[in-house]
């Protein structure tokens, strides 16, 4: 069944008004008609049965049967990744969507190239609408939470807030210890914050202040791998652990 998402000011009573591009896609791209049945989400986790009552400009649907909400058990994943080209976060965006990640955080650190502040300003909505897209696509009912582009040690500052998560910073230099070195920790259910570099990749400088404040370096073998590449590959291999793939 169609799956589309609302906000919470959209919703009067037992009512919802869908904003002008889902009311587009609905009425235009897939020619939905009054009287057929979809499934809305609320960002939270919700999901409704809803009718198509009216369409057109504003798409009116009324609320049905609350189906489910979207809860685990698991501890939260989220990911960060510095600054690279834009069509290539907007493919990490979506990807990580559809491998269940609850919040990324991209960043700029010191070999991020380009004036990268200036080329993702106004991107917003448009990496929203990416995340939404791909929420529909994987049905899956929360979104992917998106935040401001950070500097580097805002971000390990910020991500690395809760004292129990685990914190991995992914680095082509680290030969040593990999993701199964934290197989047991990433069965037990924490929550875990994994952070990929640019192009570039990160200094010895921006290692050390990580490894400061509790991060811990891994490796993904011997292959040297492009950002985007090693961002996915990394996140699926996580949830493999966690028991989420």
């Amino acid at each position: 069944m169609r799956r589309f998402f609302f906000q919470s000011e959209q919703r009067r009573g037992d009512s919802v008004f869908l904003g002008s591009r889902e009311s587009h896609h609905i009425s235009r791209v897939l020619r939905l008609k009054e009287g057929e049945q979809v499934e809305l989400c609320d960002h939270d986790g919700f999901v409704f049965s809803a009718e198509i009552i009216a369409t057109g400009k504003r798409v009116e649907l009324a609320l049905g049967t609350r189906l489910s909400r979207e809860d685990s058990a698991i501890g939260k994943l989220s990911v960060g990744q510095g600054g690279i080209k834009t069509k290539n976060m907007e493919f990490i965006l979506q990807k990580c969507t559809e491998l269940g990640v609850d919040e990324f955080h991209p960043f700029v650190s010191a070999r991020s190239q380009g004036n990268l502040i200036q080329q993702y300003q106004g991107k917003g909505e448009r990496w929203r609408r990416i995340i939404a897209e791909a929420c529909k696509q994987c049905e899956r009912s929360s979104t992917m939470e998106l935040y401001d582009i950070h500097s580097f040690q805002d971000m390990i500052d910020i991500t690395g807030a809760a004292v129990d998560s685990l914190k991995l910073l992914f680095w082509e230099k680290e030969k040593k210890v990999s993701l199964h070195d934290h197989a047991e920790k990433l069965r037990s259910g924490t929550s875990v914050v994994i952070i990929f570099g640019p192009e570039g990749g990160f200094t010895e400088e921006e290692i050390e202040t990580a490894r400061k404040v509790g991060w811990q370096t891994v490796g993904l073998g011997t292959r040297i791998l492009r950002s985007e590449t090693a961002a996915i590959a990394a996140t699926s291999l996580v949830q493999h652990h966690r028991g989420e793939m």
